[in-house]
């Protein structure tokens, strides 16, 4: 992934010595806004998204898949409305409504649910040399310590990384399904999917359009509260991404930590969530939340320097990559 660098490779590394010989002595990492609990971390703000970060032509990919989507979108859309005005009577026209209307919000919810999972994965488990996903998971994991790297394409291009897979998708689900509601269903998933790293990118963005602004208030796109406290070390939580609506009960019930200790009971992997030590923990059951919630700080020292080595050597593999600000150090 090319970022645009404002701060050069030698000096990203000296800095990460000093930022080492900071946390040894602290609870805290640089650069963090820790306090007690998770809750109160959810206003970290990232570094400034600049006129530089906008300026990025879309690719004619980038095109093509907006204009497969648009397609398939399309279609979708027709089978559904033409299922509602196909039904019979007053009552029969609003039974049909509302399951198709259900049908799209449980779609765009699996679409928002399906995007953690995809976030969870490329977070924790593959390494920069993994067949297929190894180049991906890196810039993924690299994200946390540059929030603007997602500026390194235009809104359009950035829907398009995901939006390869679905707008075939939703093109065949147009030219095949009939019923209103599975369509309804269809329009709403592909469509939330395609969404996905755009909304990622808006909830980055430290100078939002009144547009993005729209469709955050609104929860088609995810807010930048709520993805800040993803990007609030060690990483491990809110990381469904097209309109964050999961993230809630997600983190309520546990899901993350539950499904940590599953992958580790089958396969011995740990992941990298568990670099902080209290995580580790509470995922394997040794603490509860509360004490969980209590010691959160005391692993953010030895956290800080597993995480800069993960750093150091995304800059040496990446040369060309830069670290935006101390706040994402």
């Amino acid at each position: 992934m090319k970022v645009s660098a404002s701060f050069d490779h030698k000096n990203g590394l000296a800095r990460l010595k000093s930022g080492r010989a900071a946390a040894a002595g602290s609870e805290t990492s640089p650069g963090d806004t820790l306090a007690p609990g998770r809750e109160s971390q959810e206003g970290k703000t990232y570094s400034k998204t600049t006129a530089a970060n906008r300026a990025h032509k879309t690719s004619a990919a980038g095109w093509l898949t907006l204009g497969g989507m648009a397609v398939g979108g399309a279609l979708l859309a027709k089978t559904a409305l033409a299922g509602v005005l196909a039904a019979t009577g007053p009552v029969g026209v609003a039974v049909t409504a509302a399951a198709v209307a259900g049908s799209a919000i449980a779609g765009y919810l699996g679409a928002d649910l399906t995007s953690g999972f995809i976030h969870f994965g490329l977070d924790n488990y593959p390494k920069s040399d993994t067949p297929v996903v190894g180049k991906l998971a890196d810039n993924f994991q690299y994200h946390h310590h540059n929030s603007q790297s997602v500026f390194a394409r235009s809104f359009v291009d950035n829907c398009g990384l995901v939006g390869k897979l679905t707008a075939p998708v939703a093109v065949g689900l147009g030219l095949a399904v009939g019923s209103p509601v599975l369509a309804a269903a269809g329009l709403a998933f592909t469509s939330g999917l395609y969404l996905l790293q755009g909304s990622h990118m808006l909830a980055h963005d430290t100078r939002p359009s009144k547009v993005a602004k729209t469709l955050q208030r609104f929860h088609i796109t995810q807010s930048k509260k709520n993805h800040a406290a993803h990007h609030t070390r060690p990483w491990e939580s809110n990381y469904t991404v097209v309109n964050g609506a999961c993230n809630p009960i997600l983190e309520k019930t546990h899901f993350w930590r539950k499904l940590e200790k599953g992958i580790y009971k089958i396969s011995g992997r740990e992941p990298k969530s568990w670099r902080h030590e209290p995580t580790k923990q509470f995922a394997l059951g040794n603490i509860n939340a509360q004490q969980y919630k209590e010691s959160f700080k005391s692993g953010m020292a030895d956290f800080q320097v597993k995480a800069e080595d993960f750093l150091k050597g995304y800059l040496e593999r990446n040369p060309g990559a830069s670290i935006k600000d101390g706040k994402d150090l």
